[in-house]
């Protein structure tokens, strides 16, 4: 399917320069119209997407995600080793800490901390 033209070539090539240049300043300012109406038209739908996304998460509906769109908080790991001199505790996650790691070398073992158990 070819696109209708208003002008011909034979038209084009029969018309002088001035006119020429005149359609082309007024084909480039229509091209950058056009490009600005694009340009918002798209910005908009996605804002309206945005807002659909919001107000679903609001209600209750799943987010975009596959979560709810509320965390979930954990509870905090529970400390099972103590320092008895600072009263520093370690829950055994994570990098050992250094009074722990300097105890070691120092030759006391890791039970040796160990916070007890209430059972």
């Amino acid at each position: 399917m070819t696109e209708r033209t208003f002008v011909n070539e034979r038209q084009l090539d029969r018309m002088p320069v001035h006119q020429l240049l005149e359609m082309k300043s007024r084909i480039e300012k229509l091209i950058q119209v056009r490009i600005k109406q694009e340009r918002e038209a798209l910005f908009l739908k996605e804002i309206r997407s945005y807002e659909w996304m919001i107000a679903k998460s609001l209600n209750g509906v799943p987010h975009a995600n596959g979560g709810s769109g509320k965390k979930k908080s954990r509870a905090g790991a529970t400390p099972r080793y103590r320092d008895p001199g600072t009263g520093a505790t370690w829950t055994g996650r994570g990098p050992q800490p250094r009074w722990m790691r300097e105890a070691i070398r120092a030759g006391k073992s890791p039970d040796d901390f160990l916070i007890p158990t209430e059972h």
